[in-house]
Order: C-alpha cells, then sequence, then structure tokens
C-alpha cells in the first residue's frame, strides 16, 4: 500500500470551537479535491470582488452590499467594513455550505479546476517522477486517479499510449 492510499484513509471532516462565538471547519481530504474546492471558492470571491462586493440586501437590515445574505449585520451603513479576499472566501464557503449556492446565485453549475503536470517519461514507465500539483507539489499517480490517457490534454502538452 503507498502512502497516498494510506492517507486517503484519515480523510475527514471535523468542526473545531474557537474564541469569540467562531469555530473552525477543517477538510482532510485528497489535495486534488481540496485545491479544486479552494480554487473555485476564490475564484468566486476574485469574480464578486471585481464586481465591486455587490452583496445583495436582505430584509435584516436593507443595507445593500452589507454582507447580510452572508449573515453580516451592522447597525449603520458608515460602519461596514471593506470585506478582504478573505472574507469573502470564508462568506462564499458558508454560503455554498449552507445553501448550495450564494445568495446571488453563483455556484450552481461551476466546477473548480486543477492542473496537473506528469513528466512525458513517467506514463511511458521510464522513470518514476510524481505528477505535480499546481499550487501544491508532487503527488502520486494514485492521488490524481487518472491515467494519462483518459486525461484531457491541455494546450502543449504531448498525447501518450500505454506501453506495450
Amino acid at each position: 500500500m503507498t502512502r497516498s492510499t494510506n492517507a486517503l484513509t484519515d480523510r475527514r471532516t471535523c468542526w473545531e470551537a474557537a474564541h469569540d462565538g467562531m469555530g473552525w471547519l477543517h477538510w482532510y481530504g485528497t489535495a486534488h479535491q481540496t485545491k479544486a474546492a479552494y480554487d473555485r471558492i476564490n475564484g468566486m470571491a476574485v469574480q464578486v470582488r471585481q464586481l465591486g462586493d455587490p452583496s445583495p440586501a436582505d430584509t435584516t437590515d436593507g443595507v445593500a452590499g452589507s454582507g447580510a445574505a452572508f449573515g453580516i449585520s451592522h447597525d449603520t451603513a458608515e460602519d461596514l467594513p471593506t470585506r478582504t479576499l478573505d472574507h469573502l472566501r470564508a462568506d462564499i464557503t458558508a454560503a455554498l455550505l449552507l445553501d448550495g449556492i450564494t445568495p446571488t446565485g453563483m455556484g450552481a453549475g461551476i466546477r473548480g479546476t486543477v492542473m496537473v503536470t506528469v513528466p512525458v517519461f513517467t506514463p511511458l514507465g521510464l522513470n518514476e517522477e510524481p505528477a505535480t500539483l499546481e499550487g501544491y507539489g508532487p503527488i502520486s499517480p494514485e492521488a490524481h486517479g487518472r491515467s494519462p490517457e483518459t486525461a484531457p490534454a491541455s494546450p502543449g502538452s504531448l498525447p501518450t499510449r500505454k506501453p506495450g
């Protein structure tokens, strides 16, 4: 059994209480799934930032852009903080996990993507260099779960055939 197969048996999600009414949600999963999820959340946060953070008002306080739809409430419009990318990622994560999509409808039909680079000689059986997950590092062939024959090619990639 390989290390990645052993690690897969340890996957889990757990919650941890924190101070001041906060908590941590931890997800220990495969590198490609967790990276794809993070990239999806980050991409949505960047899009919200580019749109000027148009978080919709709800009936709680009626102030447009207040973050009320994400569970953030303020007494007056003057004390509204500008949400950082970390804030946006946290709010989007909560909306996706609790409701399936964000209050603005983002998330429907969006899938995260990952880039895996496999050294050209590895699938040919000429070396054992690991594949590399962009933004993470080396991963085993078992971790990325696709053979080069079935993975979609990207521009500049070389098609391969299974030896034999």
